[in-house]
């Protein structure tokens, strides 16, 4: 999630630190002691595990403040992104030794395949695949809901509501696909045959 209100950005710090105490206590990893923990564990448990951050190969400051710009613009607080960035890099620093890289015996042949979307800079992530082959994905950037039919090579996008930022795609048993609105708060799904989302305003947390 990519948070742009730096008054909303500074409230949500305090707000949400002592929820992410609370999913602490509720079998989520401890991270480690230090100026920047409780700031971390607010901004970052409001949109993922904090196990993803444990379980990382690790960064350097640089691809710290990379990685974490696609998710909150910290851009309007200095000194809380350099805490943030400067705890990220001291605890989980680039090469970390914690998940060495293991070698497996035998020879592999690996072969990979992609598919360039019809809109760059569009950020386009979580594909899903539905019964038929084809694929679902989320273009948060680009605010769009996209399907692309591996048979045919065509690619169809679905703009959603103004400021969606569409997180995540899932199938129900129909097959609809149904988006997270992560910066407007919402859930929704889209009408494949129409491109009419229907959505639902979440309550405040």
């Amino acid at each position: 999630m990519r948070i742009k209100s730096t008054a909303f950005l500074i409230a949500a710090a305090f707000v949400l630190a002592p929820l992410a105490g609370h999913a602490q206590s509720q079998d989520a990893p401890a991270m480690p002691d230090g100026k920047g923990k409780q700031l971390v564990e607010g901004l970052c448990s409001s949109c993922h595990s904090l196990s993803l951050i444990k379980n990382s190969s690790g960064y350097n400051r640089d691809q710290w403040r990379e990685l974490t710009s696609y998710m909150v613009n910290l851009s309007g607080s200095p000194a809380q992104q350099n805490e943030v960035l400067d705890y990220l890099a001291r605890n989980f620093p680039a090469g970390d030794s914690r998940r060495p890289a293991k070698a497996m015996p035998g020879n592999f042949q690996v072969t990979w395949k992609e598919y360039a979307m019809t809109k760059l800079g569009q950020r386009t992530r979580d594909p899903i695949e539905a019964a038929d082959g084809s694929i679902w994905y989320a273009g948060q950037f680009g605010n769009i809901i996209g399907h692309y039919d591996r048979k045919t090579g065509q690619t169809r996008e679905y703009e959603l509501p103004p400021k969606s930022m569409p997180h995540t795609v899932q199938l129900d048993p129909k097959g609809r696909p149904w988006f997270s609105g992560n910066q407007n708060g919402t859930i929704g799904w889209v009408d494949p045959a129409s491109g009419k989302a229907t959505v639902w305003k979440m309550p405040p947390s």
